[in-house]
């Protein structure tokens, strides 16, 4: 699979995500004609939380949001469950439903798992690479070499490029978990993304990637995903902790 395979095809579900016009569309457009109405509300409003339109624990007005998208409230209590589930959200008997806000402990937990399976799927792509797998990563840090000055296209790279180690490893479940995890932190990541020193670190971080497995390295590649995951997860700690504080 090649690079533009990759950034146009593999997005065929809910939980994948590309960048589109300075947002972060979740699922394929086609597939989207087929949703029912509250996957479609729940759709959006997982894209509003991903930008940061909905804020950490803001609250989400059944009311208003039937006003918003022009249908009753049932509706938008079956998506409410919907993002629930992703746990982008919570309901709280008795209150009402609110952005979900991780707390550091939370988040060092769910990149501890993310670091686990990723760097178990980079050391099993460079174990089974082909040349495929060498021009995509050759041609992925290349343009994050080009999109280091804009946090957003960078962003939509470093996202796809981490997908397609997760599909490399040709293994569903830690798949699907990776989304899910991915989409918890995504609004975190895209926050600490906006400083260009974090994004210069990512970027020689997937620059080691691809030496690694240039060089036929399992071990190398397995600890440059490590890296990668850690320089995420202390800039997505730090900003928690500052804001706490």
């Amino acid at each position: 699979m090649d690079w533009q395979t990759s950034l146009n095809g593999s997005a065929s579900d809910l939980h994948d995500t590309a960048h589109d016009g300075g947002r972060f569309v979740t699922g394929d457009h086609l597939r989207r004609l087929t949703w029912a109405l509250p996957e479609q509300i729940a759709n959006t409003l997982v894209e509003d939380i991903i930008q940061g339109t909905l804020r950490p624990g803001e609250r989400l007005h059944e009311v208003a949001l039937a006003e918003r998208f022009g249908v009753s409230r049932g509706p938008v209590r079956e998506a409410l469950r919907i993002v629930d589930k992703e746990g982008l959200i919570q309901l709280r008997p008795r209150y009402g439903s609110f952005v979900a806000k991780l707390s550091a402990a939370e988040a060092a937990d769910i990149f501890e798992v993310r670091s686990l399976l990723l760097s178990l799927a980079a050391r099993r792509m460079v174990e089974h690479k082909s040349d495929a797998v060498v021009a995509f990563l050759r041609e992925g840090t290349r343009r994050l070499d080009a999109t280091v000055d804009d946090s957003e296209q960078f962003l939509a790279v470093v996202y796809r490029c981490s997908m397609y180690v997760t599909d490399q490893a040709d293994n569903a479940l830690a798949r699907s978990i990776l989304v899910s995890l991915a989409r918890r932190t995504l609004y975190l990541t895209r926050v600490v993304m906006l400083r260009p020193e974090n994004r210069r670190q990512w970027a020689k971080g997937w620059r080691a990637m691809e030496r690694a497995a240039t060089r036929d390295q399992p071990a190398e590649a397995e600890a440059a995903m490590r890296e990668i995951v850690a320089t995420v997860c202390a800039s997505v700690l730090a900003l928690l902790e500052l804001d706490d504080g």
